[in-house]
């Protein structure tokens, strides 16, 4: 009877500890697994701010490694992005492999921004070589014109000054024309005079 009671015993107390250990494992897998599971879905509503203080070497505590990790990956890749919209794209993109497609993503972009750049920086370049001749050439047409109108203003004074002297030269010769006819008139009546002589 009392070994049977001791088996009973031994029994009970057996099923006791494995349920409180069951429970207690069960309760940590489930504690880390909720840990995880808020991390991941702050991961998905973009907040890169918080970390996993998990240390266990077991899957939950892997688990938690792995998205820390995922997180600081994450949080450099904004930073980078972070960058690229202040304009600065002076840096290399580190891709974690082949399949990383974020960072492949942001490579491209860096690469593809820093094209872009240097096609605007020759069309500038451009426009101003362009805007130089433009420049040169609106001076020398300036010139032209200035000289044209120097040309024009003497033309001007040698048609005044011909006119001027055309009206000079016709009052001239009225006067010669009216000396000549007195002179006609005179003729005409010394040669009467001398006829009736």
């Amino acid at each position: 009877n009392n070994a049977d009671l001791v088996l009973v015993l031994i029994t009970c107390f057996s099923v006791l500890l494995g349920v409180f250990l069951t429970t207690s494992c069960c309760r940590r897998l489930s504690r880390g697994l909720n840990n995880a599971l808020g991390l991941a879905k702050d991961i998905q509503l973009g907040n890169l701010s918080r970390k996993l203080d998990i240390t266990s070497k077991d899957e939950v505590g892997r688990l938690s490694q792995a998205l820390n990790e995922m997180t600081n990956t994450l949080r450099d890749k904004a930073e980078l992005a972070h960058r690229i919209a202040s304009g600065d794209l002076n840096f290399e993109v580190a891709v974690a492999s082949d399949k990383d497609t974020l960072g492949l993503a942001l490579r491209d972009m860096v690469a593809n921004l820093n094209e872009l750049l240097q096609e605007v920086r020759t069309a500038v370049i451009q426009v101003d070589a362009g805007s130089t001749q433009i420049t040169q050439s609106s001076q020398a047409l300036s010139a032209g014109a200035s000289e044209q109108a120097a040309s024009l203003e003497q033309v001007t004074s040698s048609l005044n000054e011909m006119a001027s002297q055309t009206d000079s030269n016709a009052e001239n010769a009225s006067q010669a024309r009216g000396l000549a006819e007195d002179v006609k008139g005179k003729a005409t009546a010394g040669n009467s005079d001398m006829q009736s002589m």
